[in-house]
């Protein structure tokens, strides 16, 4: 197996929610563009936990979403295991 390289995109969001994107990329870099990650997590942010996440798994290349509440309880969601 090769070398994994993934990009991590953190989005803050009202009530202390937290998103982070894991998203496979080809090289390392020092930043990424994640815009459309951004976009579609503020865009969707009134949905649930579980909701939000599998809907944000269906963008390109993404591996992993995982969403916080203020305590640091939730959920990771992977569209598929590696």
């Amino acid at each position: 197996m090769g070398k994994i390289i993934e990009s991590m995109t953190r989005v803050s969001l009202s009530g202390g929610r937290v998103v982070r994107v894991w998203r496979e990329e080809t090289k390392l870099k020092s930043a990424y563009e994640n815009n459309d990650v951004t976009l579609a997590i503020i865009s969707n942010s009134q949905l649930p936990q579980d909701k939000l996440a599998e809907h944000i798994c269906k963008l390109d290349r993404v591996n992993a979403v995982e969403v916080v509440d203020y305590k640091g309880d939730g959920v990771v969601y992977y569209p598929s295991w590696p």
